[in-house]
């Protein structure tokens, strides 16, 4: 057992040692009141759409470059070029097809949704931030995505 969570530990850290992780900041809003008008259950319907009250913070999301030397990682590549750039549409597209590709790569799960992320498809975005925890559990970019993705979905975040 030791032997085993010793070898993953050492897997993890070369993994992460042959990515380049790269820090995109993605701008989010939180409702931060007011809370109901009187005689309100709580919820955030109660609250007239201009009566609400948002703070504005900036939210790093972790895109992953890969080593060169396949058609996935140029793809992915490219994508994340794209994503810099403010090409949310285009580098969508690029994570797509690098998945169709690859099959399973966590790396490109968890780019396909920072993508979705900043294309307003926060649903989704979880959804691609999971899957990529699920295969590659250790990782502590992923799990920063996923982490802040569902603090944002448990009720923090405005529209």
């Amino acid at each position: 057992m030791v032997r085993t969570m010793t070898f993953l530990a050492i897997a993890v850290i070369l993994l992460e040692g042959c990515h380049s992780y790269r820090a995109l900041e993605i701008e989010r809003r939180h409702r931060v009141g007011p809370v109901a008008p009187s005689g309100g259950d709580g919820k955030e319907d109660d609250v007239p759409r201009e009566r609400r009250v948002f703070h504005r913070v900036m939210v790093p999301r972790y895109l992953v470059r890969m080593p060169c030397g396949s058609p996935i990682a140029a793809i992915n590549n490219r994508a994340v070029e794209l994503a810099e750039g403010g090409r949310y549409d285009g580098a969508l597209i690029l994570f797509r097809e690098a998945l169709a590709e690859g099959g399973g790569n966590a790396a490109v799960f968890n780019n396909l949704g920072v993508a979705r992320e900043l294309t307003g498809d926060r649903k989704g975005a979880f959804a691609m931030y999971a899957e990529a925890c699920r295969r590659e559990p250790g990782n502590r970019y992923f799990t920063y995505n996923f982490r802040t993705g569902a603090d944002y979905r448990r009720g923090a975040g405005g529209d």
